[in-house]
């Protein structure tokens, strides 16, 4: 199967685009709403001055701070006054050192490997040891709205369906899975499918374990393709059909 912009040959069968190309079409899809870029380049500028950069102080924008040892500038964040180099060198590794000369030249057994699986899985069959340990690795990642997301949360605006909150950043975890947009009241969920990730194999069988987890527990869904934005129009419609039944 090709692309349909470029005509390049694909690896997998389900995808529409290449990697490219599906890029290039976000982007599209983002220039052509003036206030969903001017919202996604505003979450996503890094270049912050005066006084909206954390380091402002009596009027400076940025405080200049060098290693006490070989006098490199360092970065606003490093607290250790070293940089990088001068801190691995000077840091006590007398610790790590010690196991790391235990535990050279030898090999795991296939026994000791095996004990260490069954561990590892008898932890991860805990519901609650997996709930805890994504959502610290999601909070830990810190993810904030793409660009599909950001549409999807204008359109939600402008319907007026205000009760459907932004959980993807880790803030609400269902047996595993991270919504998107999720109405609490009702038990609906909104997830928004990028067509380069979402087609391939192995999210396509995680997405079909994401619907029968939702289903058990009671929750509607209703999945977006990224295809769907380039009609605003018909995806409105079917916002609406899936709100208003």
């Amino acid at each position: 199967m090709n692309c349909i912009d470029c005509n390049k040959l694909l690896k997998t069968k389900t995808a529409q685009r290449c990697y490219s190309c599906a890029g290039k079409s976000r982007m599209r899809i983002l220039l052509e709403n003036p206030t969903i870029r001017k919202t996604y380049f505003k979450t996503y500028s890094r270049s912050k001055k005066g006084e909206l950069n954390p380091n402002y102080k009596t009027g400076e924008t940025l405080i200049l701070k060098f290693c006490q040892k070989c006098g490199e500038k360092l970065s606003g964040g490093c607290k250790s006054g070293y940089c990088r180099k001068c801190h691995y060198q000077f840091k006590d590794h007398s610790y790590g050192i010690k196991i790391s000369k235990a535990l050279k030249g030898q090999k795991l057994s296939d026994q000791r490997k095996s004990k260490i699986s069954q561990t590892l899985k008898c932890k991860w069959s805990n519901l609650e040891y997996r709930q805890r340990h994504l959502s610290r690795s999601m909070k830990a990642h810190r993810r904030s709205f793409s660009c599909l997301e950001l549409q999807m949360k204008e359109l939600l605006k402008q319907l007026g369906m205000d009760k459907f909150e932004f959980v993807g950043n880790g803030q609400m975890n269902i047996s595993g899975f991270f919504p998107d947009f999720i109405n609490k009241e009702t038990n609906q969920i909104i997830e928004v499918y990028g067509e380069y990730w979402h087609s391939r194999p192995d999210y396509r069988e995680r997405d079909m374990r994401r619907r029968t987890v939702y289903r058990q527990l009671g929750y509607q869904l209703l999945e977006v393709w990224e295809s769907e934005f380039l009609d605003l129009q018909s995806l409105q419609e079917r916002l609406l059909q899936f709100v208003i039944p």
